[in-house]
Parts: C-alpha cells; sequence; structure tokens
C-alpha cells in the first residue's frame, strides 16, 4: 500500500456563515430541548453554505481563491432568528409519534438574500466539481436526536433576533468521537 503524503492528505471542508457570540449565547439561553436531544454545542452554530466534503490538501489555496471571487461584490445583510423547526417535519413523517431527527433555528427576514449568496456560491464552485445534492434551506442545527421516544412534544420557542452576516468562513472539520472539532481556514468578508 502506497504512503499517503502531505500533499494527498485530505480534509473534510464546508462553507458557512459563523454566528456573532451573543445571537450563540441567545439560542443557548432561550432554548429548552426535549430531553432526548443532544444539543449541538454553542461553539459549532453556523448556517452551511455548501459542504464540499473531502478535499485534498492541495486544493485549499484554490478553494479559498475561489469563494473570495465568487462572492466579490456580495454587501453584508441582515438576518433573523425567529423560529425553530425540524428535519423532517413534523408534517411529512412517516408516524405522527417518530422523533424527528435535528431540531433548527432559522428565520424569515433576509432568507431570501442567504439563499442568492449559498446560490451563488454553489454555482461557482459546482465549476469546480463541487456540488452538494441537498437544496440550500437556512437553518442553524441545535439539536441531534441521542434516542427515540416516540412521545409527540412541542418545538421550543424563540424569540426573534437579527443579526449582521458580513463574512464567511470556510472550515475544516474533524470527526471525533466526542463530536466534530471545526477550524477556521479562512475568513472572507462581504462588502
Amino acid at each position: 500500500m502506497p504512503k499517503s503524503t502531505d500533499q494527498n492528505k485530505r480534509f473534510r471542508l464546508f462553507i458557512a456563515i459563523p454566528l456573532p457570540d451573543q445571537i450563540k449565547e441567545k439560542i443557548v439561553q432561550e432554548l429548552e430541548l426535549p430531553k432526548q436531544y443532544r444539543s449541538v454545542k454553542m461553539d459549532q452554530f453556523h448556517i452551511t453554505l455548501l459542504f464540499l466534503g473531502d478535499v485534498e490538501k492541495s486544493l485549499i489555496n484554490s478553494l479559498k481563491t475561489e469563494l473570495a471571487n465568487t462572492i466579490q461584490g456580495f454587501s453584508s445583510f441582515s438576518l433573523t432568528i425567529d423560529h425553530t423547526g425540524c428535519f423532517p417535519p413534523m408534517k411529512e413523517k412517516a408516524h405522527p409519534f417518530s422523533d424527528p431527527k435535528i431540531i433548527y433555528v432559522s428565520g424569515n427576514k433576509g432568507s431570501k438574500k442567504v439563499t442568492e449568496l449559498a446560490n451563488q456560491i454553489r454555482n461557482g464552485f459546482f465549476k469546480l466539481g463541487f456540488q452538494d445534492k441537498k437544496a440550500f434551506r437556512y437553518h442553524i442545527t441545535i439539536a441531534r436526536l441521542k434516542y427515540p421516544t416516540h412521545n409527540n412534544f412541542q418545538l421550543p420557542q424563540l424569540e426573534p433576533a437579527e443579526f449582521t452576516v458580513d463574512r464567511i468562513i470556510l472550515y475544516q472539520s474533524t470527526l471525533t468521537p466526542q463530536g466534530p472539532i471545526y477550524q477556521e481556514l479562512s475568513q472572507t468578508n462581504l462588502k
């Protein structure tokens, strides 16, 4: 078996919007989650725009350049968080008492702008051979199902808050038994 060189090393990458600390703290303080869910760590809250998957180390600088070029001219904008939701949505579940796998936070104001940004990035990276098979849907994952209880529950309520999206991050995700660890590889500011 050939030895892997440092240049052939692969990294799990994604492009995302980071959240301001006050928004992260608000989410954690306001939301009481059902006991069958494991909370996502506050420092891991983000809005994924494009999941790139496992990428060779030698391509990272090209990806940083492509990200900067793709969003060049895109202005900063306001985004809200104002409600919670789940995947799969409760009305689409196969059984009325099956537990959704994911609980998320989302919002209405700015959702068209964030979708436009995600699509611009996806179109730019599609030319490089990257394609996310899932359609973009603005959400911040806050909890994942630990164990099913098959009990019906109400989604937690959230008071609205607004923040400015002014930068995009290329992250590396390292999977560990304790959960993923995210490392910022580059930051690109919106004008």
